[in-house]
């Protein structure tokens, strides 16, 4: 509706967001309705009013990022197929995104990667930014402004300073509201950096006189090979909007403004690839298990982050490995070239340049630990992990987890004494516990070393790209994190 009012000449403001006048029956009254007409009736609702539209709209798009609404009509059979096509008919078709839609097709068993897009949408992206309110304006960090950025400038004027504070005091709680990521300047400076030079959207919205920000959303390229093929596709990730401003359709205009500067910025990829902590109706290739390992279970049950059951149990031994060193300058080329040899056995992977794996898994002090084993100056094993923070909003305290990325090992029992040496030197560093996805071989051993499986989950999903069929978790290799 913004963008109708942008186009009718009216000036637009926060009101034009979430319009709450020039109604009959209240929303929630008008749900209720909703909640016992079928698809094509709703298809029609939205014809009705602008309102009716709008109300339509927003329940469907921020919902299918969270939590389906308990009034929401089901779709008959209840089934993840008629949820995709409830998608498709009213997200798509009817809001117009610019993006091409996942094809819901059968794939020939000797061709594991297809892209397939939908007749009839556009391909061409608008020349004008998605229309803000007149306090608001887009703003996108430039390559200057990411290298010259200063990890230790504090002021609200910086760039990266502001992010850092937008992201910890807004980015979404967990399910209990207890707990919310907690992201450091270096976390964020790498995302950024690890995309140059290729084209990279970091996108934000702000107030025009404070400079202070209300949104933002990063897309970073990436290489992926499925199975034989390759393609490039679009990284989406720390969709966060202000606290003040959810459910005023914000979320959904960053979206598009990213959409629309994708298409402008590289024409030519059409596929994007993202991880979510729910079931949603877009085209879902693999679902992961996050396992967690309790180093400091005391501080985790007071901060009602552990169950008092799940204990932490002894280390299998108090040094690490002697063979085993941190990953030097010398190391690196020797230590990529293991890695893409290792991702080679998955049929999803990654597909990383010596400088995206350099930019990423070299070492930088209580942010990246990489640690390997040698023969002569050949690197045969490989294990890296980075430190998560999360925030309990109630103590103000930080729970620094070891997030496990690669486990190479040359064999399995090399693999489950790289894990324990994750476990030992976490512990020696401070850390209050390991996480681990059970994707590619980290489940060998989880249960042996002390792992309890944890509620959260990983589901990946591939946009505009099928691989025929739900892979394996184990055939997946790739955190997104």
């Amino acid at each position: 509706m913004a963008a109708s009012n942008a186009s009718a000449g009216k000036s637009l403001s926060l009101k034009d967001l979430d319009p709450t006048s020039g109604r009959v029956l209240p929303d929630d009254i008008l749900g209720r309705i909703f909640h016992y007409l079928d698809i094509n009736a709703l298809v029609q609702s939205i014809r009705v009013c602008k309102h009716w539209k709008s109300l339509v709209e927003d329940h469907l798009y921020e919902h299918l990022f969270h939590k389906r609404p308990a009034f929401f009509p089901v779709p008959h059979g209840n089934s993840r197929g008629n949820w995709k096509n409830l998608y498709h008919k009213y997200f798509l078709l009817h809001l117009n995104t610019d993006w091409k839609p996942d094809v819901k097709h059968s794939e020939p068993a000797d061709n594991k990667g297809m892209y397939m897009p939908l007749p009839g949408v556009p391909d061409q992206p608008t020349p004008n930014p998605s229309p803000l309110p007149s306090d608001f304006e887009w703003f996108e960090y430039t390559q200057e402004e990411i290298m010259n950025c200063d990890l230790n400038n504090t002021s609200e004027t910086d760039p990266l300073h502001a992010l850092f504070l937008f992201l910890d005091q807004n980015t979404v709680e967990d399910e209990d509201g207890i707990f919310r990521l907690h992201h450091t300047k270096y976390q964020l400076r790498r995302l950024m950096l690890s995309s140059l030079p290729h084209p990279h959207v970091f996108l934000a919205v702000r107030v025009k006189q404070s400079r202070r920000l209300c949104g933002f959303i990063s897309a970073t390229p990436t290489v992926i090979r499925s199975y034989s093929k390759t393609f490039e596709a679009f990284t989406v990730q720390q969709l966060t909007v202000h606290k003040k401003l959810r459910g005023k359709k914000l979320a959904r205009l960053i979206v598009r403004e990213l959409v629309r500067r994708i298409q402008l910025k590289a024409p030519h990829i059409q596929q994007a690839v993202f991880a979510l902590g729910v079931d949603m109706p877009f085209n879902c290739v693999s679902e992961a298990r996050i396992w967690h390992r309790p180093l400091n279970a005391r501080k985790l049950v007071d901060l009602q982050y552990l169950l008092a059951s799940e204990q932490e149990s002894q280390l299998p031994r108090k040094e690490r490995t002697p063979e085993l060193t941190l990953m030097t300058e010398a190391d690196l080329e020797s230590t990529w070239r293991l890695t893409c040899s290792y991702l080679e056995r998955f049929p999803f992977a990654p597909t990383l340049t010596l400088s995206e794996f350099g930019n990423k898994y070299f070492p930088k002090e209580k942010e990246v630990y990489s640690y390997v084993m040698k023969q002569g100056d050949t690197v045969t094993d490989f294990v890296c992990f980075f430190v998560l923070r999360q925030r309990a909003l109630s103590a103000n305290e930080v729970v620094t987890s070891a997030f496990v990325e690669f486990c190479i090992g040359s064999n399995a029992a090399k693999r489950k004494l790289l894990l324990e040496d994750v476990l030992i030197v976490a512990k020696q560093d401070g850390l209050d516990q390991v996480q681990c996805i059970d994707i590619m071989d980290h489940s060998e051993f989880l249960e042996q070393l002390g792992f309890h499986q944890g509620s959260g989950r990983m589901v990946y999903y591939l946009h505009n790209w099928v691989v025929g069929g739900k892979l394996d978790r184990k055939s997946w290799a790739n955190t997104l994190l």
